[in-house]
């Protein structure tokens, strides 16, 4: 079996799987099943689709690119207390307390919700991996 049919065929029997697993863990978080493809769905299989090329390929360097890309695309400047111009909130910061308070409560969630959903796409990835690396190599035998 050539080496491109492997490597797809475990990707997209792994992608069924990781559908219904991430369907669960949107039902967890979110209180709902969603059963289309969006966006999110579909950055999640490139990044699994890139982190599996980087383990088969052995390129070490694009997976520390990687990690590097997605902590730069989640930080946020969430802790300060200016507003766009840079000044100081002041007044508006106490009329709007109460909403504060309720809006630390989403990013809580939010939180959880991106980080278990990036271990079990990087548990995946190992598993993709293990299989590929089981199939590739020929057994000995003694």
């Amino acid at each position: 079996m050539s080496k491109i049919v492997l490597f797809t065929a475990i990707l997209l029997i792994g992608e069924a799987f990781a559908y219904f697993i991430f369907l669960f863990v949107k039902r967890v978080f979110e209180n709902g099943w969603q059963r289309r493809i969006d966006l999110q769905t579909v950055k999640g299989w490139l990044e699994r689709t890139f982190l599996f090329l980087c383990l088969v390929y052995n390129l070490p360097h694009a997976l520390i690119a990687f990690g590097a890309i997605k902590i730069g695309t989640r930080v946020n400047d969430g802790g300060e207390d200016h507003n766009e111009d840079g000044d100081d909130k002041g007044d508006e910061s106490d009329k709007n307390k109460d909403e504060d308070e309720e809006d630390h409560k989403s990013p809580k969630v939010s939180s959880d919700y991106f980080f278990i959903g990036n271990i079990i796409s990087l548990l995946l990835v190992v598993l993709y991996y293990a299989v590929w690396l089981a199939l590739i190599k020929p057994k000995c035998l003694h």
